[in-house]
């Protein structure tokens, strides 16, 4: 995997965060439908105001971060850890998605700042079973499926499974030595 130099990860400011909501999130109808925003389960101005939450009142044991692709968000990264485990979610805009490699640097940027935080030991990601685009990406990263709940979450009257992939330590520090030759 090529690492690029213009992919950062940096704070969301208070006043980048309209920035970042408005450029990565809101106008993605597809991941918006996936995870329920704006059909009525929970609708768009309520992730907004609680997105502002979070950036203006930061909890002391989670990180959140927005992706810039030559300085313009394309994303945001964040993670809460639990014991020695770390739940992380992530997001890419769709045009940044499997181009450019803007994705993996950012993920294995996060990842070496999660790993040696609060000495987390493993990270994981639960996704509908449906955003296959994302389970493939995190498996081809090196992220392991360690299983499925059936019918975890429901939209209206639809249920969809959760995916649960996660990856350790001694796997990311596999995968660092390789990207250091």
């Amino acid at each position: 995997m090529r690492l690029r130099e213009d992919v950062v990860l940096a704070p969301v400011t208070p006043g980048l965060q309209n920035a970042v909501v408005e450029e990565a999130w809101l106008h993605d109808a597809e991941i918006n439908w996936k995870l329920g925003f704006g059909r009525g389960v929970i609708g768009t101005d309520v992730f907004v105001e609680t997105f502002k939450d979070f950036i203006e009142n930061p909890q002391d044991d989670t990180g959140f971060l927005g992706i810039y692709y030559k300085r313009k968000p394309v994303g945001f990264v964040g993670f809460t850890p639990i014991g020695r485990t770390a739940d992380i979610f992530f997001y890419i805009a769709p045009e940044y998605r499997n181009k450019f490699g803007v994705a993996s640097t950012a993920l294995y940027w996060c990842l070496d700042g999660i790993f040696n935080y609060k000495d987390i030991f493993r990270v994981q990601f639960e996704l509908l079973s449906i955003n296959k685009e994302a389970i493939s990406f995190l498996r081809k990263f090196g992220f392991k499926q360690e299983g499925i709940k059936k019918s975890a979450y429901w939209m209206g009257v639809n249920a969809f499974n959760v995916v649960l992939l996660a990856m350790l330590k001694p796997e990311f520090n596999r995968l660092k030595e390789k990207q250091n030759g």
